[in-house]
């Protein structure tokens, strides 16, 4: 059972930090976001920020983020209605471009924080230092 625990918490974590790269992005390249959720089907929790409804789904197996003008991405059909200037579809290329690339690329930094902290952390001290041989001809010889 607890094996089960951790690994839902694992894939959630890695869910979380993948849908909020594209969260972030479109959020700082104008996108507007409808929904930020986590985890498919029925919803077991969900509450209102300003602009963007947030969802813990009963099946943790993915997440989406839904941005203004994709349509039939929500629950029972079409998006409310939008601010087209806010809409994805109405950016330019490049910044489509960064808001699909900020999930994978997130995935990254995040493979790159975990080693990070297990190598600064996790290791075999040794002290004092030993030195197993020195060549007879070299610096640390003479």
């Amino acid at each position: 059972m607890s094996t089960i625990l951790v690994t839902i918490l694992v894939l959630g974590l890695l869910i979380v930090v993948h849908e909020l790269g594209h969260f972030l992005v479109a959020r700082a390249v104008g996108v507007g976001v409808e929904r930020f959720s986590v985890g498919f089907g029925p919803v077991i929790l969900r509450w209102k920020g300003k602009e963007t409804e947030y969802c813990l789904s009963l099946i943790p197996l993915g997440g989406y983020v839904k941005m203004m003008g994709e349509e039939n991405a929500l629950e029972g059909g079409g998006s409310q209605g939008y601010d087209p200037a806010k809409a994805f579809s109405g950016k330019p290329l490049w910044a489509r471009f960064l808001v699909v690339l900020a999930g994978p690329a997130m995935n990254f930094v995040l493979a790159a924080a975990i080693f990070f902290g297990l190598f600064a952390t996790v290791g075999r001290p040794v002290s004092p230092a030993i030195v197993g041989k020195v060549s007879p001809d070299s610096s640390a010889a003479r």
